[in-house]
């Protein structure tokens, strides 16, 4: 039989097996770019567990009997959703990790590499190195002042996002937060933890940047959930401003809530290309989320120049502060409405945080930067006997691991006892 030499060097070529689920608010399409272009030698497969679900009626049947019966009482209860239980059942997770062993048992696997801890993509063996890319841990979600303890995943289940940190060689995070949550509640290794960032998922439109406006005192919001970004606090904090700056406006883009207010435009979900054109035409950004793990719009704000108003939670402080924005604490409209006010009274305010903004995403938060600093740790695992060019960077962890508060650390002592759970 001949071979042709493309096929000859297709079957020389290493493997690169590269696990997700769904577009992971459009990470995964940049996360496999950076495989591709730091890997180009390696043929990058990349899977979709999720997909892998669907097709599988039985396998999708067979696990909603499994939510049902995990999580059943607290979903008739309204304690859980249960598209928020799809994949913390013990069935789903082992019948996952067939799944990976099925690809990650192939011949000339370089290595194996996964997106959020929802399941684990490792060698049963270990003797493929494997990484892991996640901007949160069940664990932090308690951290949150609204999150509710009902909504945790079960003692089973918590071992087996422990055991997903274990398995992998580095723990790639987003944010300092989830860095310290590995550290302090999970007890994984220092050298296992780093912290890269993330990236935005739209594009600079360099003549767009410079029609940007401080005047126009248009105020958006991007996100889906429109509860759980803040969506109804803005509104009764815009209602306040209107009092003040009749003019303003508000443009809520991503969701398609009922609102009847003057000066408010809807757009619901629209295009990357679109949101662009709107971050290009507003004055500030305000998102007061109550929950979030990362806040990729954030980065995405700051790209624009725009100056941010955003909540005091999770990942935010990583990259918004005084010198770009302004923190406000959860579900407190008069700071929002301070914040707004105090934007909108002051034109050069804007100018000052929104050029500071732009400058520290071009400085951390693109998605080259992400990809060298990705690429070079995983070198040094993969060659680290070998002499390398690359380097590893460094992360110093920011604010250390702070002492956990009462109620974290209750949850935690109840749950984790001498490296198992109870």
């Amino acid at each position: 039989m001949n071979i042709t030499k493309k096929e000859s060097s297709r079957r020389m070529k290493k493997k690169i097996i590269f696990f997700k689920i769904q577009s992971f608010s459009h990470i995964n399409d940049n996360v496999e770019k950076i495989l591709k272009a730091n890997f180009s030698d390696c043929e990058i497969i990349t899977v979709d567990l999720w997909k892998k679900i669907r097709k599988n009626i039985l396998l999708f049947l067979m696990n909603l009997f499994a939510i049902v019966a995990y999580h059943g009482f607290d979903i008739l209860l309204r304690r859980k959703q249960i598209n928020e239980c799809l994949f913390t059942t013990p069935f789903i997770f082992r019948k996952l990790r067939k799944i990976t062993y099925e690809y990650t048992n192939q011949k000339d696997v370089l290595f194996t590499f996964q997106t959020q801890s929802l399941f684990d993509g490792s060698h049963s063996s270990g003797s493929i190195k494997h990484f892991l890319y996640t901007d949160h841990t069940f664990i932090q979600n308690l951290n949150y002042p609204d999150f509710k303890r009902t909504r945790m995943p079960s003692k089973t289940w918590l071992q087996f996002e422990r055991d997903i940190y274990n398995n992998a060689d580095v723990n790639f995070t987003m944010s300092s937060n989830i860095s310290n949550s590995l550290l302090g509640d999970y007890d994984i290794s220092q050298e296992n933890v780093q912290l890269i960032g993330a990236g935005s998922n739209i594009k600079l439109d360099p003549i767009m940047l410079e029609e940007r406006n401080y005047e126009a005192k248009r105020i958006i919001f991007v996100g889906r959930d429109w509860k759980r970004k803040g969506g109804p606090i803005l509104v009764s904090a815009f209602e306040k401003i209107l009092d003040v700056h009749p003019d303003a406006q508000l443009v809520i883009i991503g969701c398609k809530p009922d609102i009847h207010l003057k000066n408010v435009t809807v757009t619901g979900g629209i295009s990357l290309n679109e949101v662009s054109k709107y971050y290009s035409q507003s004055s500030i950004f305000c998102l007061p989320t109550r929950i979030e793990p990362f806040g990729i719009v954030f980065l995405e704000a700051m790209m624009y120049s725009l100056p941010v108003v955003a909540t005091n939670v999770g990942a935010i402080p990583d990259f918004i502060g005084e010198e770009n924005g302004i923190l406000v604490e959860p579900n407190n409209v008069e700071q929002i409405y301070e914040a707004l006010l105090k934007l909108l009274n002051d034109i050069s305010l804007c100018r000052n945080l929104g050029k500071q903004g732009f400058k520290k995403y071009q400085e951390k938060y693109t998605w080259e930067k992400v990809g060298l600093k990705m690429a070079a740790s995983i070198k040094t695992v993969l060659f680290k006997n070998e002499k390398s060019p690359d380097t590893l960077y460094n992360h110093k962890q920011t604010n250390s691991i702070q002492s956990k508060p009462k109620h974290l650390t209750g949850f935690i002592n109840a749950n984790f006892k001498n490296n198992t759970l109870l």
